[in-house]
């Protein structure tokens, strides 16, 4: 089993798991918002705590959004930190495709519409799907408009498509843009350390992995194409 230290510093609580051995352990801030001081004392109790020195991980895996700029920035920097002093590979997962692992774990669900509220009358949007041990983004992630009057979003036809986020308190105005009505829509969903441990070693196991220079914040900015 591959040693794995997760990090997900997208929201106000910042947490750290460690997998090894078919075990994880998790850690998380005593306060909101303080990532800055206390995400690295955090890895280091994890490693001490595992009898694991940071040469023996096999990757980094971290959250990179969408989600708090600044939290995500203090992630993302620590763990490319890290990745170059020890050479360690690192893999970045999306907070939308959190949001599907999440809902593929307590469904059983195999398509899924993951929203997150943006600014003013935008949520953030990915379709995924079941793909292995993980999820696989369908297309490209976007920034859609609630209210806007376009014709639908296109989306991969035959599939029994599962809303989930907190994008998705703007069900009506959603379904309307994506011309479909959800059977099950989850618009408060826990997304566990283990969501993202799992998609790291789904990502892990095809190679898919990055240098420092190469994670970034996922800003979400891309435009939708479901053509290709």
């Amino acid at each position: 089993m591959p040693k794995l230290l997760a990090i997900d510093s997208s929201a106000s609580t910042t947490r750290v798991a460690l997998s090894s051995d078919d075990q994880m352990h998790e850690y998380s801030t005593l306060e909101p918002r303080r990532a800055a001081q206390q995400l690295l004392p955090l890895i280091q109790q994890a490693l001490q705590e595992a009898d694991i020195q940071l040469t023996e991980l096999d990757a980094i895996v971290v959250a990179t959004g969408p989600g708090s700029f600044t939290g995500l920035r203090i992630g993302i920097g620590a763990a490319q930190g890290l990745g170059m002093a020890n050479s360690t590979p690192l893999i970045g997962i999306s907070s939308l495709a959190l949001l599907a692992q999440a809902a593929a774990r307590q469904t059983g669900g195999k398509a899924f519409l993951s929203s997150l509220t943006a600014r003013d009358d935008e949520v953030y949007f990915g379709a995924y799907c079941k793909a292995g041990q993980s999820v696989k983004l369908q297309g490209s992630e976007s920034v859609l408009m609630i209210f806007d009057h376009a014709p639908p979003v296109d989306l991969p036809s035959g599939l029994d498509w599962i809303g989930v986020g907190p994008g998705w308190q703007h069900r009506n105005e959603l379904e309307n843009r994506f011309g479909i009505k959800l059977d099950v829509c989850l618009v408060e969903i826990e997304v566990s350390m283990r969501d993202l441990l799992d998609c790291g070693l789904e990502k892990l196991a095809h190679g898919e992995t990055l240098i420092a220079e190469e994670l970034l914040p996922n800003y979400v900015k891309e435009k939708l194409d479901y053509r290709s």
